[in-house]
């Protein structure tokens, strides 16, 4: 969906605040489900203006937490140069890095895995910045679910999804377990490859988590299998250290609840016309479930 004009004029009326001169629109970018970027440029320089989703508080993302993270990933080569935040919270502007945003082909060579799991523990190394907030799964999902309406079939689905979930993952709160920063949204639109070295973008629910979190979210929200989850582990690792697959399967399983509470909430008053979605992604926290 194109951004709604008023709000690309409006941001880009803002440039005194963030460049020296007018920017020129290059065009759109590929956009994820939230957030929606243009390439301008500003003195012959690329940069991304990010139109943010109104929506975004009411999800627990922060734009302070999203640059202070971003910035220090910068730092360290893992993420593009921030330059601005707008004080409403409407858009931010990065830096833009010429590269491709991976593919589902991407995940399938054995190079790139292990180029992954170099990005993943280069982040897993970053020093969080203070304030952090630390993933806890469980109330995280509450803190969803209480955005729901309470009415019509979806409730009574998130019920049983709720109701078999919570002794395995009520059981296990963050503060039991060692944590480190997390990007905590790995997809494919978020890992850009600039050929010698991989980026990671849209920082904007980066948290304190296990780190095997991570590795949740780019399996799960991937689809991909078994097979690519050992082999990524084992890469991450380095083969150095024993892991608990019932861990990271704990991750998988957090990860496609609040997915499915997320896309809950995004859909909005439409919710109950997504049915199929959710009964998809509940078998597939059944299946996951199944397999402890």
């Amino acid at each position: 969906m194109p951004a709604p004009e008023s709000a690309l004029t409006r941001a880009l009326s803002r440039w005194p605040d963030w460049c020296q001169c007018e920017p020129e629109l290059v065009r759109a970018l590929d956009n994820g489900a939230s957030n929606q970027a243009f390439l301008v440029r500003v003195n012959e320089q690329p940069q991304v203006l990010r139109l943010l989703d109104p929506a975004r508080g009411a999800l627990g993302v922060s734009t302070a937490r999203e640059r202070d993270v971003t910035v220090a990933a910068a730092e360290q080569g893992l993420a593009p140069r921030w330059i601005y935040s707008d004080p409403g919270e409407a858009f931010n502007i990065t830096a833009y890095i010429a590269g491709h945003h991976w593919q589902p082909e991407d995940f399938q060579a054995p190079r790139q895995v292990d180029r992954l799991a170099r990005l993943l523990r280069s982040i897993h190394a970053l020093s969080p910045a203070p304030g952090l907030e630390v993933l806890d799964s469980w109330q995280r999902a509450k803190r969803y679910q209480s955005l729901l309406r309470p009415d019509g079939p979806v409730p009574s689905v998130l019920k049983d999804i709720e109701a078999l979930l919570a002794p395995v993952l009520g059981q296990y709160p963050a503060a039991s377990e060692a944590l480190t920063l997390c990007h905590g949204d790995l997809l494919p639109g978020n890992i850009l490859d600039e050929g010698d070295r991989l980026m990671a973008v849209d920082w904007e629910y980066a948290v304190l988590a296990n780190p095997l979190f991570d590795l949740a979210v780019i399996i799960e929200g991937n689809q991909l299998d078994d097979t690519f989850a050992t082999r990524l582990i084992a890469s991450y690792l380095d083969n150095n250290t024993v892991y608990s697959w019932s861990a990271l399967q704990r991750q998988r399983l957090a990860y496609c609840y609040l997915d499915l509470l997320w896309w809950c909430v995004k859909w909005g008053p439409a919710v109950d016309n997504h049915l199929p979605a959710i009964h998809r992604k509940q078998a597939r926290i059944i299946q996951l479930f199944n397999c402890l």
